[in-house]
Formats: structure tokens, sequence, C-alpha cells
């Protein structure tokens, strides 16, 4: 289930992350019913998830060799502890949020303001209902390359998640509605970036610090930022992006 949300028009409104680099390894969950860490994904297990996917609270954790074809890895899963409000999922996912921000910081790698200006988000799900009656207790979070309402196949190779300087295959544009990576058509591209720190200021004074400090890093008319939600800010995120308008 997608909990970080989209990234808006102007401001992150939920995330972007999770432990381990890439990894080629294959899931081998535990089958045993009853057992809490039933059919929970291995860390750095790879699977296809589909675009219909995103928004469900599950999806399939059949794993595929990290070699072939995927569009999400699992740089993140964990057990949960005691008595569990699966339709909470605020609650599941400030639990889910502690795990992904390091776990996904740690598997892309390189500086804050260069993984700001990426589009790499993460996606995180539960166990199915058929899985909880079993006595799945456990939460997940992938790793995923967005690109509009779908999700881009992952490296399949040893190059690296973020290389520099950043490709337009992984590097940040947007459309007017959706994130994408800059090699598909877009109307905003990722040119500067801004690192923040204290607490979280709030959207309005962001908005605020993007009008101050974006026109000096855009060299057009027209331009929009890109700003972490205060979830992510409390587990690290803290960076502005700028975008400029592009003509592609």
């Amino acid at each position: 289930m997608l909990r970080t949300a989209v990234r808006s028009l102007l401001v992150t409104v939920a995330a972007a992350a999770l432990v381990a680099g890439p990894s080629l390894a294959d899931a081998a969950p535990a089958q045993r019913a009853g057992d809490p860490t039933f059919h929970m994904p291995e860390v750095g297990s790879c699977h296809v998830v589909t675009a219909k996917q995103q928004a469900a609270f599950s999806a399939s954790n059949r794993s595929v060799p990290c070699s072939s074809r995927h569009t999400s890895q699992t740089i993140a899963s964990f057990r949960l502890r005691g008595k569990v409000d699966w339709k909470n999922t605020e609650a599941l996912w400030s639990k889910v949020a502690r795990k992904c921000y390091p776990a996904m910081r740690a598997a892309l790698g390189t500086d804050a303001k260069t993984r700001a200006m990426t589009s790499y988000d993460i996606l995180w799900f539960g166990p199915t209902a058929a899985e909880r009656r079993q006595g799945a207790k456990w939460l997940r979070c992938d790793l995923v390359l967005r690109g509009t309402k779908r999700l881009l196949p992952l490296p399949t190779d040893d190059t690296p998640l973020v290389p520099v300087p950043v490709p337009d295959s992984v590097a940040m544009c947007q459309t007017d509605r959706w994130i994408t990576v800059c090699a598909s058509p877009h109307t905003y591209r990722a040119v500067g970036a801004v690192r923040l720190k204290g607490k979280f200021p709030g959207s309005a004074k962001l908005e605020r610090i993007a009008v101050r400090r974006c026109p000096d890093l855009v060299s057009t008319r027209k331009w929009r930022y890109d700003a972490p939600s205060s979830q992510a800010w409390r587990h690290g995120d803290k960076v502005l992006v700028c975008l400029a308008k592009t003509r592609r």
C-alpha cells in the first residue's frame, strides 16, 4: 500500500525509506501457521508490484530473482508486537516510517540532496487477510521507481541505484500530476535542492522558504517545489527540491 503518497505538485504530503543495500537474495518466507512471520518477505527480495497493487494494503510476496525484471525490492520487513489494529493505517504508517526512511537512505546511498532529486520512493504492505488468519503480524517496505501511474523496473545488475551524475533514467521530473523519471515525458525537472534543519517548520513556512530559495536555483519563470511531510521530516528527510518548467 502506498503510504508515502505521490509527492504533490507543490509539496510532499507523505513520504520517501528503509536497511541494507540491494541484494540478489530470493525470499524464503516462513510457512508455519501461527508464526507472526508467516510469509514475511525477506529483506533484499525482489518482486513485481503492479500499478493496481500500489494502492492496496497487501501485494503478492512471491519473489523473483533480482537479476530478472522486477519493480520493487523489499528493503525492510519487521514483526509487529502486541495487538494490531489493521484498519488504523495511520498508526501502522507511523511504525513503518521509523524503519523505512533509514532503510531507504541506506539502500540508495549517496547524499541527501542527490537522493531527493531522484524518482525513487517507497511502498509499504501488510499481510493479506488469509495470512493474518494464519497469524501473520508484519509490515514490509519496498523501494520503487516512479513513472507516473506505474512503477518502472529497478536495475537488475550491480550498477548503483543512484549513479553520479544522476542519469535521466532515475532523475526526478514531474508531469502536471505525477512524479516520473526525466527520461519520460514531463513538464518540470528537479534542478536544485535546499538542505534544511531543525524542527518541522510547517507547510506555510516551507512554501516561504521555497519562494525565497528556489528562484536562485531555477532559470525559468515557472517553477514548483517538492518538500517533505512532517512524518518524513521526523525521520531525517529534510530536503526541499526546486523544479524548473521544461518544454519536454
